[in-house]
Order: structure tokens, then C-alpha cells, then sequence
């Protein structure tokens, strides 16, 4: 048998560290091996002390102690976690980490093993092959966050709340987190959903109905109750001590409000009120007039489908205005746009009533997608279109009502001045820069065209001011027609700019100028037309009084028509005062001459006009002096008359056996026929009957 020595003179050397835990986060109590590999088996001598291994857990480093066995080529050392001790990922302070502390190590030839451990961190290290966290702090939340992007949200939304911790946690049961969305009983309470193991753990939030929050946060920094489960890091430190789970100040920028701006709105927006951007005035057709319609919230319009529109009350229902929306997406006040149409007329512009607001196929919703409200301010309410504007619609012309004056009735001469008054049934404004309407009169042979003048201080009437000319006439002054007035240049609108309509009442109505009023033009001087008996009749009159008929040419002033204006012709009488004639409106008097001579004179009588006479017609014209053309007179006989003869007549002859004998009586003037009688005449040498006077024919009651 043959034996022999092996000469080794190689040190053992350490090849790694490791572990036999697994990979993890530990905490305080818990207890790690540590394990360290030679080249080779080695034998720990520790009679004189114990090997030692320094670790790397913070600020407090950790010595531990081997505990293994001897003969292997791995060594055990025992480590236990304290309150104090920290890493990321356990490691060995530094490559001279591993002490003898007064023991040996050496390989089974006794060669003394070499300490020196590999770099912390690269290959070899505990580091490198192990990934062991030591973790003693509990996990704390870092912010609170959500998935959902910045807007707002309304009932049955989701939005899904994070909390992110400072590193990963483990989850049991069902954790709550309370938000502030209302009052206490409307505050919303969302259960944990997902995250367990990660450092992100999700609450989803269901919005309901009576929810609100301009900006949703939770209630209060301990808002997150563990709910009898558990928020723990994954070394099993739990993130509170209580029941509840600290989150962020509620102003904090890591709060849910701070990093989100989250509108929980539930509300419909709701229509405070209509108004227009259009001054106040009055509007003709085709003037655009922009409504405007607000609501209490921010809105947003789509018109894909359709576009919402405003009806206005702007006449029957045939012809109410239709207003179509035109801008306001995304703010509170919408514009809808009306152009006036033909026959619109309103005194206050409205629409029709509460519901005028229609979406016609579009949408008008708050940024949560909550449908607006459309019911309007009620139509008297001061947030109403007719409350807060004053838009009047006016496509009706102005018409004419009437044509008057405010002249008297009566007469006018040449030089008088009377206004013409012509009234619309509306406002009118009046201009004359290019032109000054005129009025055409009826004034006989040459018409009178007048001027506008004036326009009164409701605007309605205008006046044309008209001067008597010389020759102008007329019985009952009025416009030569209807179409009258002329604009002559100039223009007569309403305010909303409706061009007038310039026919007048037709001349018969009693709306016209001679309906309205009976003024006569008179520039014609009065003459006297006749003197003619009166009374008595007769021309031949042996009466103690002459009344004579005087007939001018038209009407006289009764205060201008004297006696002394007359003087009898051929006697010496007195002028009686001139007696109008009834119905002749001043046309005629009757002057009766009598007492000086009359009572005895025999001869022709007649009424003469004295030059002195100032007699004036109604319109002031002074009388045109001179005799009339019918001058009639009275032959006055006051001396009795004479039988000049009486005269056989039938039969002619002197001897006659005739049993009836007629007598031809002849006066030297003519008789009044009736006071001729038989009685009157008497006979001599027979009795015998006298029958009744005939007059003879052709004798003119000279003879019977």
C-alpha cells in the first residue's frame, strides 16, 4: 500500500453571500440567515470568539454572529430585524465586512481563509443575489388622484379615485373613501376596487343624483377607513395604527382636488333670463335683432342634428318671428338671431310664452351633459325679453286718419293763414333736407299747393300752413283728391323707418278737410244783384209803406248791413233797419220805406245804395258799390181815380127794343177789379137789375 502528502498552500476564499430567506420586504422581529460560501470547506475555531458579518441597514448598522456549523464551505450567520434598520436591498457594509472577532477560519490543511467579501452591489454580493428589503415604516399615502380627465360629470358617471402610497401594498376586505359631494347625507361612500400589491390603489365612484361639487375631494384628510380590512406594505407594516388611513391636507396640492379639477354636476342648467344685445327702438323689416337667452351654468350647443330656436310673439301664429341660435357654445349666454319679417308687429317684443325655447333636433347641455331646462322667465317676469328690452317691431306703414284744422268753421279772405292738420295713426318723423312734402287745396281755378311745417309733440300730426291767395275760392275747402300729399323730396316714416302711406280719406268721408270742418275761401268782393218789391207786390200801390228785397251776391256780416246804407229814390221816407230773410244766411234783407211824404205822393218810388255804404261779406270782403242790375220801383197813387166816361156798348145803337142794355164804365186809371160791385152804380129812368162788373179784356182794369 502505497501513501502520500498533498503540499496545499491555497487560502479559501469567499465566493459569495447570500440568503436563504426569500426574496421580500422583513420587518422588525424578523429573522434572516445570512449565508457565506468559501472556495472550499473551512473550520471555525470559536474558542476565542465568533465570527462576525457587519450588514448595511441604515443608519444603525447590524454585526451579526455566524451560527452555523463548521467542515462546510458555508458559513451561517443570523440576523434579526430591528425597529431601526432600513434597506432597499440588503447588503454587507463594505468587502471587509466579515470578521474573525478573535476566532479562526481555516481550510482542513489549516491555511487561513481570506476575508475579503465582493464589492456591495455587484455579482457576489448579497445584494446581487438576493433582493431583501427591510422595511420597517408604514406605508403612507403620497396623493390622491383620478383616472378620469378634468371636466365635469353627472349622474351615473364613473370616476375612478386613486391613492398612491409610498410604496406597494396588500389590500384585504373593502377600505372606504368618503367624498364630498353634498351634504352629509349626500356624501358619497366608494368602496375599494382594485390595486392590491401595487402602490396604487383604486376606488370607483358612481355619481348619483343628488351629488354636487365644483371641485370633488374627499371629506376630510381621514376619509379612508379600513372598513374592518387592511392597507399593509409588503413587509406588513399597516398603513395606520386607527381605523382610518391619513390622506392629504384637503388645500393640499397632493389632494384629489389638488390634482384634479373634477365637476360633479347633477343639476340641469336652468334659463335665468332673455334679453337682447340690440339697442332698445323700433325695428323695420329685415333688421336683424340678436336674443339673447342665459342660464345659470355654462353651456354647451351641438347642432349636428338640428338648431335650437326661440319663437317670437311677433303677430298671429302664421307669422310669429323664428329666432335661430347662432353663438354662446361653451358660456352662458346664447345668441339667437331674428330678422324682422314682413307683417311682424309687436309693441314690446316677447315670445309667445314660457316654452318658446325648442332644441328643433340639437342639444343644449351643461358641461356634465345634463340636458337644460328650457322653460323660460315668465312673460310679465323682469328677467323676460319684454322686461329687460324694449324692442319695438314695426313693418306697418303709417296711414292717415284724418285731415282737419284748428280753424273755426266760417269764412276766409285773401291774406288769412289756416293750418292744415293731417293726422297719422302712429308717430312720424318728418325730414326735409331734400325735400319739404306739400298738400295740394282745391281752391278753384288756380289750386293752392302748401308746405309742411310742423309736426306736433306726439309726432302724429303734421301741419301744412296755408295763405288765402287772391282768387283762390271754394264753398267748403278741402285736397284737391286723395293722393293729395305729395312728399315733394322729403320722406314721412315711422321710427322703424316705414315709409308713410300718403292717401287721404276720400273727400266725401267725414274724416276729410271738408268732412272735418266747413271753411269757405272767399276772395271775391259781394255785389248787389237786385232791388225788387216786396210788398206790397204790385208796382202801382197807393200804400203808406214800400217794402223793397235787396239780393247780394253772397252772404253778408249782419253788423255791416244798416239802414243808413240805403236812401229812398224820388221821396222823402224813412229807411227802416234791414231785415234778413229767413234762410238766406245774409244773402237778402228786406228795408221798408216809410212816413215823410209818403202818405201824399203821387209818382214812381225807388230804393237806391249810398255811396257811403261799407257793407262786407263773411270773409271781409268790403261790398262793390254800385246800382244792381234788377232795380225795380213802386208807382205810388194816392190821388182817387176818375170815370172818364160812360158809353153805350151793347147794342151800340141809341134806340134800341133790347130787353138787356150794357154799359162800358171807363176809370183814368186801373181798378182793382174786386172793389168794382153792381152796388157801386145806380139807374135813371128804369127799374132793372145791374149784374156784376166784368172787367174788359186788355184794358188792364180800366175798364168794366
Amino acid at each position: 500500500k502505497i501513501a502520500w502528502y498533498e503540499n496545499d498552500g491555497t487560502a479559501p476564499t469567499v465566493t459569495g453571500v447570500s440568503s436563504t430567506k426569500l426574496d421580500g420586504s422583513y420587518k422588525q422581529g424578523e429573522p434572516i440567515t445570512v449565508t457565506v460560501t468559501f472556495s472550499e470547506p473551512v473550520n471555525v475555531v470559536t474558542t476565542t470568539g465568533t465570527p462576525q458579518l457587519t450588514l448595511e441597514t441604515g443608519n444603525n448598522d447590524k454585526v451579526v454572529n455566524f451560527v452555523g456549523v463548521t467542515g462546510t464551505n458555508t458559513l451561517t450567520f443570523s440576523y434579526t430585524v430591528e425597529a431601526e434598520h432600513t434597506s432597499g436591498d440588503l447588503d454587507y457594509l463594505d468587502v471587509n465586512s466579515l470578521k474573525l472577532n478573535g476566532a479562526t477560519i481555516k481550510d482542513l490543511v489549516g491555511n487561513n481563509a481570506a476575508l475579503t467579501l465582493a464589492t456591495p452591489g455587484p455579482p457576489g454580493s448579497l445584494a446581487a443575489n438576493k433582493a431583501l428589503v427591510i422595511d420597517n415604516a408604514a406605508p403612507t399615502v403620497l396623493l390622491v388622484s383620478a383616472t378620469n380627465e378634468d371636466r365635469s360629470y353627472k349622474a351615473g358617471d364613473m370616476i375612478a379615485v386613486t391613492v398612491k402610497f409610498n410604496e406597494a401594498v396588500k389590500v384585504t376586505d373593502k377600505p372606504r373613501l368618503t367624498l364630498e359631494t353634498g351634504n352629509a347625507v349626500a356624501d358619497a361612500v366608494v368602496e375599494y376596487s382594485s390595486g392590491d400589491g401595487t402602490d396604487t390603489l383604486t376606488f370607483n365612484y358612481t355619481v348619483l343624483a343628488q351629488h354636487t361639487s365644483l371641485d370633488l375631494n374627499y371629506l376630510s384628510p381621514t376619509a379612508l377607513a379600513l372598513n374592518n380590512g387592511t392597507i399593509k406594505d409588503l413587509a406588513g407594516n399597516s398603513a395606520t395604527t386607527t381605523t382610518t388611513v391619513t390622506l392629504p391636507a384637503l388645500n393640499a396640492a397632493n389632494s384629489l382636488a389638488g390634482n384634479k379639477q373634477l365637476v360633479i354636476d347633477t343639476k340641469a342648467p336652468t334659463v335665468t333670463g332673455v334679453s337682447s344685445t340690440t339697442d332698445n327702438g323700433r325695428y323695420n323689416e329685415n333688421d336683424p335683432i340678436a336674443v339673447t337667452v342665459t342660464f345659470d351654468e355654462p353651456v354647451t350647443v351641438v347642432t349636428t342634428t338640428g338648431t335650437p330656436r326661440l319663437t317670437l310673439k311677433t303677430g298671429s301664429l302664421v307669422s310669429d318671428g323664428i329666432a335661430v341660435y347662432a353663438s354662446g357654445d361653451g358660456t352662458t349666454t346664447l345668441t339667437f338671431n331674428y330678422t324682422v319679417a314682413a307683417g311682424h308687429n309687436s309693441l314690446d317684443l316677447n315670445y309667445v310664452s314660457v316654452t318658446s325655447l325648442a332644441l328643433n333636433g340639437g342639444t343644449i347641455r351643461d358641461a356634465a351633459t345634463n340636458s337644460a331646462i328650457l322653460t323660460l322667465p315668465a312673460l310679465i317676469s323682469p328677467n323676460s325679453l319684454a322686461g329687460s328690452r324694449a324692442l319695438i317691431i314695426d313693418t306697418a306703414k303709417p296711414t292717415v286718419m284724418s285731415v282737419s284744422t284748428s280753424k273755426g268753421d266760417g269764412f276766409y279772405n285773401a291774406g288769412d293763414v289756416i293750418d292744415v292738420l293731417i293726422t297719422f295713426n302712429e308717430a312720424v318723423i318728418v325730414t326735409t333736407a331734400t325735400g319739404i312734402p306739400t298738400l295740394t287745396l282745391e281752391t278753384g281755378d288756380s289750386d293752392a299747393v302748401v308746405n309742411f311745417t310742423s309736426v306736433s309733440s306726439d309726432g302724429k300730426t303734421l301741419t301744412f300752413v296755408y295763405t288765402v291767395a287772391a282768387l283762390h275760392t271754394s264753398a267748403d275747402l278741402n285736397y284737391v283728391s286723395t293722393t293729395a300729399l305729395a312728399l315733394n323730396g322729403g320722406t314721412i316714416r315711422d321710427a322703424a323707418e316705414n315709409d308713410a302711406t300718403l292717401i287721404l280719406p276720400n273727400l266725401p268721408n267725414a274724416s276729410s278737410l271738408g268732412g272735418q270742418k266747413d271753411l269757405v275761401i272767399d276772395t271775391t268782393a259781394p255785389t248787389l244783384i237786385s232791388f225788387v218789391k216786396q210788398s206790397p207786390p204790385n208796382g202801382r200801390t197807393n200804400a203808406n209803406s214800400l217794402t223793397f228785397r235787396a239780393t247780394f251776391s253772397e252772404p253778408l256780416q249782419l253788423g255791416t248791413v244798416n239802414a243808413i246804407d240805403f236812401a229812398p229814390n224820388g221821396i222823402n221816407a224813412n229807411v227802416g233797419t234791414p231785415a234778413i230773410v229767413g234762410g238766406s244766411r245774409g244773402a237778402q234783407f228786406d228795408i221798408t220805406l216809410s212816413g215823410g211824404n209818403l202818405a201824399t205822393f203821387n209818382g214812381v218810388v225807388g230804393l237806391d245804395l249810398r255811396a257811403s255804404a261799407i257793407m262786407i261779406d263773411k270773409a271781409g270782403n268790403a261790398l262793390v258799390l254800385g246800382e244792381p242790375a234788377t232795380d225795380e220801383t213802386y208807382d205810388v197813387d194816392h190821388r182817387p181815380p176818375q170815370i172818364t166816361s160812360f158809353t153805350r156798348f151793347d147794342p151800340p145803337n141809341e134806340f134800341t127794343n133790347a130787353d138787356t142794355l150794357i154799359f162800358r164804365v171807363t176809370f183814368d186809371e186801373s181798378m182793382s177789379a174786386s172793389s168794382v160791385n153792381a152796388a157801386d152804380f145806380a139807374l135813371q129812368g128804369v127799374t132793372a137789375t145791374i149784374g156784376t162788373p166784368v172787367p174788359v179784356a186788355g184794358s188792364n182794369n180800366t175798364q168794366f
